[in-house]
């Protein structure tokens, strides 16, 4: 996820369970050790990081401050498997991808994969599935 004002790209590295940041010019570091093993990036419309994190299947939102809220971590009162992709949308609507069972290999507790929508005027963890 490209970081317009700084100039720089963050992007997962989800088996080292870190968050690189390249800076052209000057080439890659370590942005943050210990991510829940995150894997899909993006900002919300305030200019904030979202993540969709693995390993405590939840997606995120993280503060200037390094402060953390949870933005979704179920659906219908069931647990969601493994967040992978996360996308913002221009009215602020919060779209993410669940593919995968749970984070240590348990099964979903959700009826399987899906799309899932949270609102950006409803209440955070409140979930709407996408039906294709």
């Amino acid at each position: 996820m490209w970081w317009k004002e700084g100039g720089y790209l963050l992007f997962s590295d989800i088996g080292n369970n870190r968050r690189i940041k390249y800076t052209p010019g000057q080439g890659a570091t370590v942005f943050k050790q210990g991510t829940e093993r995150a894997n899909g990036l993006t900002r919300d419309i305030q200019g904030r990081l979202v993540a969709c994190e693995g390993d405590t299947r939840r997606v995120v939102r993280i503060d200037a401050d390094g402060s953390v809220t949870v933005i979704a971590n179920g659906y219908q009162g069931k647990r969601i498997g493994r967040p992978n992709d996360v996308v913002v949308k221009s009215d602020g609507s919060i779209y993410f991808t669940d593919p995968a069972g749970g984070a240590t290999g348990d099964p979903w507790e959700v009826s399987g994969p899906g799309v899932y929508r949270v609102s950006a005027i409803s209440a955070r963890c409140r979930c709407s599935r996408i039906r294709f």
